[in-house]
C-alpha cells in the first residue's frame, strides 16, 4: 500500500488486544457458576472471533449458551478488562495513523459495552474514532454489519479493514474494502490465506509498512 488509506478498521480482539485469557477465563468463571462442565472446545481459542452467541450452541447448546452468557456478560464487565493487553507496537501504530490524520476506528464482533470497556481501560479512547460492537438484541449478527454502522458513522470513506479471522475477511469483502492480515492473532494455521487475504502481517512493523506509515530510522 504506497499511500495513507482514509480510514483503517480494526478489528479488537485477537488483532489490536490480546484478550484470550480475559474472555475465556471469565467464560470458565460462568460455566463454572451456573453448573455446568463445558467440552474443551467451549474454552478454547478457536472460538475467539464469532459472536460467542454464535460460537457456543454448536457445543452447548442454545438453552445453555442463554444462560452462560447472561453470567458471563456480568463477569466480564466486572473484572474481564483488567486481563486485556494491547499487542506489542499495535497502539503505537494506530497512534502514528492518527497523528498522520487517517481516521482509525474499532469494528468488532464483542459486544458493544465489552468494546467500550476494553477500550476506556486502556486508554485508548482518545485515538479511536468510534468503537462499533454488537448490540444486546444482536443486531449487528455478521462482521460485515459491524463495519457498514461504522462505515456509516465515519462518513464511509475509503477504508481499510485490518483483522485475524476469516470473517474479518469476508466482511471487508461484503464493503469491498481492501483487507490486511494480523498475522499474530487468533486465526488458525493458514485460515486468513484460505479466506482470500493477500496482505498478512507478522507483526506490528510489517502492519505500520503495509499501511503506508513510514518508520523513523533507528538512530546508530
Amino acid at each position: 500500500m504506497s499511500t495513507l488509506p482514509a480510514a483503517v478498521l480494526f478489528d479488537l480482539d485477537g488483532t489490536v488486544v490480546d484478550s484470550a485469557a480475559s474472555i475465556l477465563g471469565c467464560l470458565a468463571e460462568a460455566f463454572a457458576e451456573i453448573g455446568v462442565t463445558p467440552p474443551p472446545a467451549a474454552l478454547d481459542r478457536t472460538i475467539l472471533g464469532p459472536p460467542l452467541a454464535k460460537a457456543l450452541p454448536p457445543l452447548v447448546g442454545t438453552e445453555v449458551t442463554a444462560e452462560v452468557l447472561q453470567v458471563y456478560r456480568r463477569l466480564y464487565a466486572d473484572h474481564g478488562p483488567a486481563a486485556v493487553r494491547v499487542f506489542p507496537g499495535v497502539e503505537d501504530v494506530v497512534r502514528r495513523l492518527d497523528g498522520l490524520g487517517v481516521v482509525v476506528a474499532i469494528a468488532t464482533s464483542k459486544s458493544q459495552v465489552n468494546a467500550d470497556l476494553i477500550i476506556e481501560h486502556l486508554g485508548l479512547d482518545d485515538v479511536f474514532a468510534t468503537v462499533c460492537g454488537d448490540t444486546p438484541d444482536s443486531a449487528r449478527p455478521t462482521k460485515a454489519h459491524v463495519i457498514a454502522e461504522v462505515l456509516r458513522r465515519i462518513g464511509n470513506p475509503a477504508a481499510v479493514m485490518v483483522g485475524d479471522r476469516h470473517l474479518d475477511v469476508v466482511g471487508a469483502r461484503v464493503h469491498g474494502l481492501p483487507f490486511v492480515g494480523a498475522g499474530w492473532g487468533y486465526g488458525l494455521p493458514d485460515e486468513l490465506v484460505v479466506a482470500g487475504a493477500e496482505v498478512i502481517c507478522a507483526d506490528a512493523d510489517e502492519l505500520a509498512a503495509a499501511l503506508g506509515v513510514v518508520t523513523a530510522p533507528t538512530a546508530p
